[in-house]
Formats: C-alpha cells, sequence, structure tokens
C-alpha cells in the first residue's frame, strides 16, 4: 500500500486580495476513504516542508499496516530521547573518552537550557546556551561545548529528526590563544630525575608508566588520547616503527614513525618490565580512568621536580614543545605536520608562529656572505 504526500502552497484571499501563502501545505489522500487531506508545514522553507512531508508519509504508511509507533514521531522527538540515539551511535565508533566528551556537553546543554523538544532548538537557543555557559566554564570549554551540540544536530539532520542546524558560525568566542610552549631542557631533566627519586609518591600510575609516557610524547609529540590509545600491535619491534591509528587520532589520520629504534628500544625495556608479557590487543600505557586523573600524579611530578608554578606545564606541553624544537631546527612544515598530525601546515604555522623567530636564526647562521 503507497501513501503519497505532495507539497503546495494555496491561495489566500484576504480584503478581496487573493495571494500566495508563503507557508507550504501537505496533501495526501486518505488510504481508507480517498478523501483528499491537507494538512499545514509551518514553514515557508522548502527543504523543511520536503522533510515534514516525508516524516508524514512515513507515518501514515506505518499507520496503514499497522505498524506505526508514536514514540518513533520525529516531529515531536524529545532532545532526550535524540541524545541517547546519538551517543549509541558513536559507541560503536568512537573511544570511550572520546564519547564520555560528547555526554558531557550536551548534558551541559540540556541543563543549562533545559529544551524539551529537538525541533524547537534554534539560533536563539544556541545564544542562551553560550551567554549562560561562559559564565561557568572557560570559554575554550563553552566552544568544545558548542562543537559537540553542533555535530549533535548534525548528525540530528543526517537521520532526518530536524531539517535544518542552527548557524553557529558567530556563536564561538574568541579565545586568546596561548603561546607554544618549549619546555626548557633543564625543566626535562629535572622531571626525569624526579622520576628516578624513590621519594616521589605516585597514586595513579607508576613511575615507570610516567617516564615511558613523557619519553613517547617528547618524542612523537602525540596527543593525549593517542598516547592512550596505543595498543602493542602497532609496536613493530623488529623494524623499529610506531603506528598511530586513525581511531585514535583527532585527524582520524593514520602516521607512522619508522627506524625509531631508540624509541622501540624504550618500549622493548617497557614491555619485557611487565610480571606476564602483555597481549598485543593491550594498551601500551593503560590508563583506566578518566584522563583528568592523569593530572593528580602529574602536578605531584613537577613539584618534586621543583618546576615553579610560573613554568609550569600540561602533558600537551611535551607535544607543542616537540613541535617547536622540529621547526626551530629548520624542518619543513609539511615534515612537522606529517610527523604530529596536523591537518594542515596553516595549523602549524598558525599555532606555532613564535619559532618563526628561532628558525630565522638557524638560517641566519647557515648563511655566508
Amino acid at each position: 500500500m503507497r501513501v503519497s504526500v505532495s507539497l503546495f502552497r494555496p491561495r489566500v484571499t484576504r480584503s478581496g486580495v487573493t495571494t500566495v501563502s508563503k507557508v507550504w501545505n501537505a496533501a495526501w489522500r486518505d488510504p481508507q476513504s480517498g478523501r483528499r487531506c491537507t494538512k499545514s508545514t509551518g514553514t515557508a522553507n522548502k527543504q523543511s516542508a520536503r522533510l515534514f512531508a516525508n516524516q508524514l508519509q512515513d507515518k501514515l504508511y506505518r499507520q496503514a499496516i499497522g505498524a506505526y509507533d508514536p514514540t518513533e514521531d520525529y516531529r515531536d522527538l524529545l532532545f532526550a530521547t535524540a541524545r541517547d540515539k546519538f551517543l549509541a551511535a558513536q559507541e560503536k565508533r568512537l573511544r570511550p573518552d572520546s564519547v564520555d566528551a560528547y555526554r558531557y556537553s550536551l548534558l551541559a546543554f540540556e541543563r543549562t537550557i533545559k529544551p524539551k523538544e529537538l525541533r524547537k532548538i534554534d539560533q536563539r537557543t544556541i545564544h542562551a546556551f553560550v551567554s549562560d555557559r561562559v559564565q561557568q566554564v572557560e570559554a575554550a570549554t563553552t566552544n568544545k561545548d558548542l562543537r559537540h551540540v553542533r555535530t549533535f544536530l548534525n548528525w540530528c539532520r543526517q537521520q532526518s529528526y530536524i531539517a535544518i542546524v542552527p548557524d553557529f558560525s558567530r556563536q564561538f568566542l574568541n579565545v586568546d590563544e596561548a603561546d607554544p610552549v618549549w619546555i626548557p631542557e633543564k625543566d626535562v631533566k629535572a622531571v626525569l630525575t624526579a622520576l628516578a627519586d624513590p621519594a616521589l609518591v605516585l597514586t595513579k600510575r607508576s613511575v615507570n608508566w610516567w617516564f615511558v609516557f613523557i619519553r613517547l610524547a617528547l618524542f612523537t609529540g602525540m596527543r593525549r588520547s593517542e598516547l592512550l590509545g596505543l595498543r602493542w600491535s602497532e609496536v613493530d619491534f623488529d623494524v623499529g616503527a610506531v603506528r598511530v591509528i586513525r581511531f585514535t587520532s583527532k585527524g582520524r589520520r593514520d602516521r607512522l614513525y619508522e627506524d625509531a629504534h631508540s624509541l622501540t628500544a624504550m618500549l622493548r625495556t617497557w614491555y619485557d618490565s611487565h610480571a606476564e608479557p602483555p597481549k598485543q590487543s593491550d594498551a601500551v600505557l593503560p590508563f583506566d580512568r578518566t584522563p583528568r586523573g592523569l593530572y593528580t600524579d602529574w602536578y605531584r611530578i613537577l613539584d618534586h621536580a621543583g618546576i615553579p608554578e610560573e613554568r609550569r606545564f600540561t602533558p600537551h606541553g611535551c607535544r607543542s614543545s616537540c613541535v617547536s624544537e622540529l621547526l626551530a631546527a629548520g624542518f619543513a612544515l609539511t615534515t612537522v605536520r606529517d610527523w604530529v598530525g596536523h591537518s594542515s601546515v596553516v595549523v602549524t604555522e598558525r599555532h606555532y608562529a613564535e619559532t618563526r623567530t628561532d628558525r630565522k636564526r638557524v638560517a641566519a647562521a647557515r648563511k655566508v656572505v
């Protein structure tokens, strides 16, 4: 049994003047009586009206065959229902910590705005969320939440839950980018010396775990998610290679560190230190808690190393330091981009512009008059 729904704009007569309505209406034949039925879509946007007609056609067909479930009426789909559907879909393709990040942002959005029906989220809703959220957290965190909400709404549009996604282009807040971190060599040595001190007490992970984490981050410039997502199956001791797979990478791209024999030798020592040989599917740096738990140990290490508060850095500083050192050494932007997994050389140059002075010094030292 086929039910067809078409769109039209009715003529409206007011004060003796006939005009064509801007609002689209849907028309169809009742499957039982054959009577022509109409219903306003409530929108002048043809894309939204077409979505309304498609959903109505699907609803009428399922009603006709007795398979209609009112909870599947997308026009009245609740925000919470769509959120749960989205998170369930992401769990099949993303790491648990990435799914948790989406869940955190969507719950913050729901807690701040208290939306009920998904289709009622509009430009004003997003603006109100930004205005309230920035009073609670940093601007950078607000922007991250906005990106997650935008991804969620785009997914809902792909699923035909909504027709239009609000414009986010002017919603993001201006955030002053921090200068790229270049960890002084003396601070690196101080941290490694602190790790070797038996008096250092760590609660989240062992000293050896942290030693591997820091050395690996400084050498490769891996992101935190890439470090914690690295598996033994991606380490080839024979050829001295370490692979970052797209599943753990922010840029969703694979990259390979070849002929890194000093790196794989350190990883071999870490591998052999386990009481039982790890499985190939096991994480090189296992951490079964939220990554935020790392900072408890991290700041204990910095305190024990005597790093003053004004020179403190986060684990991401190891990545920034790696990029800065490569650029200062004169490596091409394309080489650095591929090494750390930036999406383009524009990202490399924009975020690490301060190192251009150092590259000029390298060039000046090499030039001969």
